[in-house]
């Protein structure tokens, strides 16, 4: 693991290898981190991905989604994040980010965007998160075509990636998360290579190969995992050769795609 400042001029601390008691092996990688105090510009960057970086459908190479033109990205079932200028304890940070609120009201906030993805060609997945309080957004993949154990035809599950089941999560800072390709993950639904559930995640490589099949047909954000309010904001999502930055004031260059569920725009608060 690598923990830096990104912005310039920063301070630059860097604590190597450092795999938080998970198995050394390189399936079983937790990816890396880096953490910028205050600075939403922190891209996850873009590069190819392992098995083909241009993996499933959309832009290749940075993409904008605005409330105007969110590129295809939407709420599934339940409540959208908003788009703002940046976080509340960090104003001014830079292009904007996805406000993502959990309330009584609206307990779970998610945002995807589709793809169609064999789950075997899975490209190089990343995002910048800054938490305010509460559990960290995790990162998910939705599958169709899985191995469900219950015997459901469908095979649709979702892959969820967790900072705290992969290291830790500097909050209120700009962190971000990278390589979660090699990190480990757990399903929400019982499918083959996941025995252990939610207490126990394995990598992807594991589930993969117990569930060949499957396709990833959506990736994006979740918050929202207990009656206590939580709060954080996402700069950036990386998946292949695809970097999303999200702006609350202009026109967006979103990939073309279905504008249902876009999120509303606000200034941070």
């Amino acid at each position: 693991m690598t923990i830096r400042a990104t912005r310039s001029g920063a301070v630059t601390v860097c604590a190597a290898s450092l795999l938080f008691g998970l198995p050394g092996s390189a399936a079983a990688s937790t990816g890396s981190w880096s953490g910028s105090a205050g600075s939403s510009s922190g891209s996850a960057g873009s590069s190819s991905g392992s098995a083909g970086s241009s993996a499933g459908s959309g832009p290749c190479g940075p993409a904008v989604a605005t409330p105007f033109n969110p590129g295809g990205w939407r709420s599934y079932e339940i409540a959208a994040p908003r788009y703002v200028d940046g976080p509340d304890s960090a104003p001014g940070t830079g292009s904007g980010a996805l406000k993502f609120e959990t309330n009584p009201v609206a307990p779970k906030i998610q945002y995807f965007q589709p793809t169609a993805t064999p789950l075997r060609q899975t490209p190089n997945l990343a995002y910048t998160m800054y938490v305010d309080h509460g559990l960290e957004p995790a990162f998910q993949l939705r599958l169709t075509g899985a191995n469900r154990t219950d015997d459901d035809p469908t095979g649709f599950t979702t892959l969820v990636w967790q900072p705290h089941r992969n290291g830790t999560a500097t909050t209120r800072q700009w962190t971000t998360a990278t390589a979660l390709e090699n990190g480990l993950w757990w399903s929400t639904r019982p499918i083959a290579g996941t025995p252990g559930g939610q207490s126990q995640p394995v990598s992807l490589a594991t589930i993969t190969a117990a569930n060949p099949n499957a396709r990833i047909t959506a990736y994006g954000i979740n918050l929202g995992t207990s009656a206590t309010p939580e709060k954080s904001y996402i700069s950036t999502v990386t998946f292949g050769c695809t970097t999303w930055t999200f702006a609350p004031g202009s026109t967006g260059s979103g990939s073309a795609g279905s504008s249902s569920g876009s999120a509303g725009s606000s200034s941070a608060g």
